[in-house]
């Protein structure tokens, strides 16, 4: 289950980047997750929800945003949002290039104040 690391993974980056001793003032932490990634979403929440406490974030959550795929149509350059199939909605044509990479992002660290 590779969500766990990915938990694991968010956790850390966290810690790396807020004050040292406010792990406990964390609310949320902002997520965006492609939509046709390979992260399932659920299974993160979960596993993040049980390793928290180790690393001293026991009042955050994970506040996620699913984010479509866009890609960049070679023949006539329309940037478009996909569903299922890779085309571009401008031209039909199925020659396209992906605009985005990432499978997830954390956006934002919110502390108490």
């Amino acid at each position: 289950m590779h969500e766990l690391s990915l938990a694991q993974d968010i956790a850390q980056l966290v810690l790396d980047h807020i004050p040292a001793g406010s792990a406990a003032g964390v609310r949320e932490i902002r997520l965006t997750v492609n939509e046709h990634g390979n992260i399932l979403v659920p299974s993160l929440e979960f596993c993040f929800e049980a390793i928290r406490g180790e690393y001293g974030l026991i009042n955050s959550r994970l506040v996620i945003r699913m984010e479509p795929v866009q890609v960049t149509c070679v023949r006539c350059g329309a940037v478009s949002r996909v569903r299922i199939v890779y085309e571009c909605t401008a031209c039909g044509s199925q020659e396209v290039q992906a605009g985005q990479a990432d499978d997830l992002r954390v956006t934002d660290i919110l502390l108490d104040d």
